[in-house]
């Protein structure tokens, strides 16, 4: 007798418990799965690693497409050890060698386009960078710029030639896209190098997205024209990157485009009301780069995501799992 009270507490107990623990999701963000040597931003996940990441997931999570996460999140919840996976940018690897192993797998996925690089012989700025500077073995010494009317001024350029770049590149992340432009078009004329584009960096082809967007897997979503930093740009220029960039895909995919990614994604790189220039537009959902799991709370148009480096199956199952400790809200 003197022991059912106890019982009762633990069963008690064990229900509150139970009903205290939040279900959770992830978003995984991807930018590139193809194997290269110089990655400096590590964006890459080589084609091996990336297939075994994905056999981990189907194994131990419930792999969903990005727009049933959405549906979740409309109904007010989440359905626990969700992961939907999405890739930002639009690299050609994304179809030559990241889409067969998801299709040979069955695994959906989101990919954001930034369209004013579709099928131009160019590299994405911060490749192009990397280009002037990483891979040029004769750099002048000096350099001066005047970029957002501040002076910088660096020596022995090609012993430093790293932090030059990382210099540089951390400057042109808090400037608009026009300067950007102007930057690289600078630094180009002072490398005295002849720039050519390099093709394992070329961006996705026209009648690739096109092919993409065909399958019922995958999710074609917009990523701005020109892949600015859209808290550094106007209100104005806002509008026109999120509303310019949804028609061409549209015009060009003959469907409606749903999914919005912030270029960079962190709480800095878009503006309080930007958000609402993404649901104004008639996107369904924003998907930002905030580290944190996703809970029935998560805002639609904020949606967190954590970025996929290019580790191996051990490091990939340790890293989800501490990804799943996130968000307590």
């Amino acid at each position: 007798m003197i022991h059912l009270p106890i019982r009762k507490t633990k069963r008690r107990a064990i229900a509150l418990l139970k009903n205290s623990i939040i279900e959770k999701a992830l978003v995984l963000i991807y930018h590139r799965v193809i194997d290269i040597e110089n990655d400096p931003q590590q964006l890459s996940v080589s084609i091996s690693n990336f297939e075994k990441q994905l056999i981990s997931l189907k194994k131990q999570y419930r792999i969903i497409s990005l727009q049933q996460l959405v549906s979740d999140l409309e109904r007010g919840k989440v359905v626990n050890k969700s992961v939907a996976i999405t890739f930002d940018d639009g690299y050609f690897d994304n179809n030559s060698y990241a889409l067969p192993v998801l299709e040979k797998l069955q695994i959906p996925a989101t990919f954001f386009i930034s369209t004013n690089y579709i099928e131009q012989a160019v590299e994405f700025w911060w490749d192009k960078l990397e280009s002037i500077i990483l891979l040029n073995e004769s750099l002048p010494s000096e350099l001066e710029l005047n970029v957002n009317n501040k002076r910088f001024v660096w020596r022995n350029c090609i012993e430093h030639k790293e932090q030059l770049y990382s210099d540089i590149l951390a400057i042109l992340k808090e400037s608009p896209i026009a300067v950007i432009k102007r930057t690289l078009e600078q630094l180009l004329a002072w490398s005295g190098k002849e720039y050519h584009p390099r093709q394992n960096f070329k961006p996705l082809s026209q009648a690739e997205i096109i092919e993409m967007s065909k399958s019922s897997l995958f999710e074609i979503g917009s990523h701005t024209m020109s892949h600015c930093r859209l808290s550094n740009e106007t209100i104005e220029t806002q509008r026109d990157e999120i509303a310019t960039s949804k028609i061409i895909l549209e015009q060009l995919l003959n469907k409606k485009i749903q999914s919005f990614s912030y270029p960079f994604g962190s709480f800095k790189d878009y503006s309080d009301f930007t958000p609402g220039i993404v649901k104004n537009q008639g996107y369904n959902c924003g998907i930002s780069n905030n580290q944190n799991s996703v809970t029935k709370n998560s805002d639609i148009y904020e949606i967190p995501r954590f970025l996929v480096r290019n580790w191996n199956s051990t490091e990939f199952e340790y890293n989800i799992k501490n990804m799943f400790r996130f968000g307590s809200e």
